[in-house]
């Protein structure tokens, strides 16, 4: 772990990926403004407009950003000392999306193009195992523990867990509508999935599924196109935004039902929470961040950013 100098000047920043230019801003959530921006001489050339909700991943044991990198099918590590690009680690057809498991040990990629996930040893930056899961995994993550990575995966419409101990897919479970996002409760014991309805302007949901059985408990109603999620700090929150309808959905998890919702600016891509009450929601089309109260969902302010701001990370 890094020196507590180079944490403590860190903690509070947020990471947005700007899929326009390839870059990546550093905003101070305290001072609410943008104070550099990562410009990956490596990495140049203009992203996919939707990376994957986590395409962007702080590693604190190891003091840097992993940033996906789906044109050149690789992974650029950023020194968060320096912010310069200090390694680069080849995955499987179009990375669209990254999780840290296995002990914090290896890097899991959603390899979009090649229906996979391409396992690399972090020490070493090479592929261990790659593991066939559903068509078009654009999203995954893991388990609060380390020992599942699940998987979202578009095409097939359905979500695959990984055992990141034997790094074999072991069950897979069909949904109702195309998965854009998926992240794990604070407890480890549900996924929560955002799903895009079959009819425009309605129909998208969030899917509540256990972790361990991948048994669907409820789809909970929310919006057309449901994209990126965050969990408020109990636990007891989900935040989601919709790319559709401009707009951002608050979930009370106890009663799974949307418990209010708020206006966005233009294709709201990616949200982070800090701990400070905030929620910072990425308006792709206005090249900005929306800062929202948690609480009361009351836009506060906006933050310019790069061009097309989509995935978000905070290193808390």
């Amino acid at each position: 772990l890094r020196g507590g100098f180079f944490m403590e000047r860190l903690k509070n920043m947020l990471f947005v990926h700007n899929a326009g230019e390839r870059s990546v801003s550093v905003i101070d959530t305290l001072t609410l403004k943008e104070v550099g921006r990562i410009l990956p001489d490596a990495c140049g050339g203009r992203a996919d407009y939707f990376p994957g909700a986590h395409s962007i991943l702080p590693d604190k044991n190891r003091g840097c950003l992993y940033m996906t990198d789906g044109r050149r099918d690789a992974i650029h590590a950023i020194d968060l000392d320096s912010f310069k690009v200090v390694g680069t680690i080849y995955a499987g057809r179009n990375p669209a999306d990254i999780a840290i498991g296995g002990g914090g040990g290896c890097l899991y990629v959603a390899d979009r193009d090649s229906d996979s996930v391409s396992v690399i040893d972090m020490p070493t930056g090479r592929i261990i195992s790659q593991i066939p899961v559903g068509s078009m995994p654009s999203c995954i993550c893991t388990s609060p523990d380390g020992e599942y990575a699940y998987t979202a995966n578009v095409n097939s419409r359905d979500i695959s867990a990984i055992d990141t101990w034997s790094n074999s897919n072991v069950s897979t479970v069909a949904l109702k509508g195309c998965p854009n996002s998926i992240i794990p409760s604070r407890d480890g014991l549900h996924m929560y999935v955002s799903c895009s309805g079959m009819c425009r302007r309605s129909g998208g949901f969030i899917s509540v599924v256990s972790a361990r059985g991948l048994i669907i408990q409820k789809d909970i109603c929310c919006g057309s196109v449901p994209l990126s999620m965050a969990l408020s700090a109990r636990g007891d929150r989900l935040y989601a935004i919709d790319a559709d309808l401009n707009m951002l959905f608050m979930i009370d998890l106890k009663r799974l039902e949307v418990a209010a919702k708020t206006g966005t600016g233009g294709l709201p891509s990616g949200i982070a929470l800090d701990g400070n009450g905030n929620i910072f929601v990425s308006d792709a089309a206005d090249d900005n961040i929306s800062v929202i109260e948690q609480e009361t969902l009351k836009l506060t302010r906006t933050i310019e950013a790069g061009p097309q701001p989509v995935s978000m990370c905070i290193l808390d």
